[in-house]
């Protein structure tokens, strides 16, 4: 009888050989030395790797796409943007890098403004340099204008030189074995400037940067971005004000309730688009930012004011003073009666020698009170007669295209009051104007178009265009109406329909 198998029997197999363990290599730690030199070689290789080891911050993919792309000798790169996306942050760091890394290296930085460079790009240089580790910021040097290497302050350093066309050798005359040029607000910068500089910015080795928000649609950095050919030689960014985490959102609903997405202000500040190109716009939105960048100025002449009323209760009453070519007052109010608004134009009178006063309805009143005081010398404007000038149907649109002579003559003009600055730039933006029906004479937006527009009554634009009821004259002249050119120039050479 076959014995059977019991649960103790095994199975007879080889014995399996053992699976060799994989041979340890030991490898030296590195030294501290030589992690910071990998650590600084990574940092002088790429701007990206300096602002996170050096600041331990991360910046924004925004950010982020601007420093990759400039990391690489002979990189031009330009960036049309909304406001508030750290680009002024991103130059910031790009300059304290370049002459931190570099032997030999120029950095020119330019802008339309004086204020642009030294309260806005020279205060970020300021703030993020003072929080670089010390022994690295003991090696750059930071002055009034420029910034040097503190070993060889002659031959590596960044200089802030602003851009004019009175003067505009601001991007000429650097040479170095590494350059970078950065231009911001780069669509406010004269072509003369770029001009000028263009054989130093096509250099082979090197690196440019434009930067701003697109509020013209000609010039250098215009082309940068939209001229068939020379868009080509451009890495070109486009950045939303709204995909930053870094705008205020508040800000952003506001421009949207009080503009709506078609005004100029939405396309340009928010979404960094060029605005629409209309052949019958009646003041180009370049014009109306280069009044934005004020610098100082001594005004001569007339100082002239002008007075919007409020005709219903939900306007507004704004009083503008011009005083040659600079807007040097802007006074806005509501929910005043007649009397209180007159009061309070002859409280400021000290500030213009003439008031003009749209006369018309519930200005009429103010008018006869302003008179009776005897302080000011008071123009009343009755906008809806008829002009004296054969291109105008009526008064109004004369004023109107008045306003545009002012702001697009060759000689800037300046906005410099801090408050309501912006106001009376979006209320002139967007304003069109085309030909009555079968007549060669030109007319401007209805009063009720430009509220449809804007959401709201266009007030201190208004009160602007009454100060074209009296000409400038610097040694104070005659009263009388302001004349606008016969020959408007490129921009109204054509009829529209």
């Amino acid at each position: 009888m076959a014995e059977q198998a019991t649960d103790r029997q095994q199975p007879t197999t080889p014995n399996p050989k053992p699976t060799p363990l994989p041979k340890r290599v030991f490898k030296p730690k590195k030294t501290r030395e030589e992690l910071e030199e990998q650590v600084l070689l990574e940092c002088y290789q790429d701007p990206r790797r300096f602002v996170r080891y050096f600041f331990g911050v991360e910046p924004t993919k925004q950010q982020d796409e601007i420093l990759g792309a400039m990391r690489f000798p002979g990189a031009h790169v330009t960036v049309r943007s909304g406001h508030g996306i750290g680009k002024s942050t991103v130059m910031a760091w790009l300059i304290l890098w370049f002459v931190l890394f570099h032997k030999d290296c120029k950095v020119p930085c330019t802008a339309p403004s004086g204020h642009q460079l030294k309260d806005v790009l020279w205060a970020e240089i300021a703030k993020w340099h003072q929080k670089m580790p010390q022994k690295f910021r003991d090696e750059l040097v930071l002055l009034a204008d420029r910034i040097v290497h503190n070993r060889e302050p002659k031959t590596r350093f960044a200089v802030a030189r602003t851009a004019r066309k009175e003067k505009p050798d601001a991007l000429q005359g650097f040479h170095a074995t590494e350059i970078m040029f950065l231009v911001d607000e780069a669509a406010g910068v004269d072509e003369a400037v770029f001009t000028v500089a263009e054989s130093a910015l096509t250099t082979a080795n090197a690196r440019v940067l434009l930067c701003g928000n697109p509020t013209r649609t000609d010039g250098y950095f215009f082309d940068s971005h939209k001229h068939p050919e020379i868009s080509k030689e451009w890495t070109k960014l486009n950045f939303s004000s709204a995909d930053s985490p870094l705008a205020s959102k508040e800000w952003i609903e506001r421009v949207r309730r009080k503009y709506g997405e078609q005004h100029p202000f939405w396309k340009i500040r928010v979404l960094g688009e060029f605005p629409d190109v209309s052949a019958n716009l009646l003041i180009p939105f370049s014009y109306l930012e280069r009044a934005k960048n004020a610098r100082e100025v001594l005004p001569a002449g007339l100082r002239i004011a002008g007075l919007d009323v409020a005709r219903f209760g939900d306007d507004r009453s704004a009083l503008v003073i011009r005083h040659g070519n600079v807007v040097t007052t802007i006074q806005v109010w509501n929910g005043y009666s007649t009397v209180e608004t007159a009061r309070r134009a002859t409280a400021l009178s000290g500030l213009y020698d003439v008031i003009c006063v749209d006369e018309i309805g519930v200005g009429g009143g103010a008018v006869d009170i302003l008179r009776e005081g005897g302080k000011v010398r008071v123009v009343p404007v009755n906008v809806s007669r008829s002009s004296d000038d054969p291109q105008f149907s009526r008064l109004r649109d004369q004023l109107w295209f008045a306003t545009r002579d002012w702001f697009c003559k060759e000689e800037p003009v300046y906005i410099t009051p801090q408050n309501h600055a912006e106001d009376m730039i979006a209320e002139l933006a967007g304003i069109h104007f085309a030909y009555y029906q079968g007549t060669e004479r030109l007319k401007i937006d209805s009063k009720d178009e430009m509220k449809k527009t804007l959401g709201y009554s266009p007030d201190i634009a208004d009160a602007l265009t009454m100060t074209f009821a009296t000409p400038f004259s610097a040694l104070g002249g005659t009263l009388g109406m302001h004349k606008t050119a016969r020959s408007m120039g490129a921009i109204f050479s054509q009829k529209v329909a």
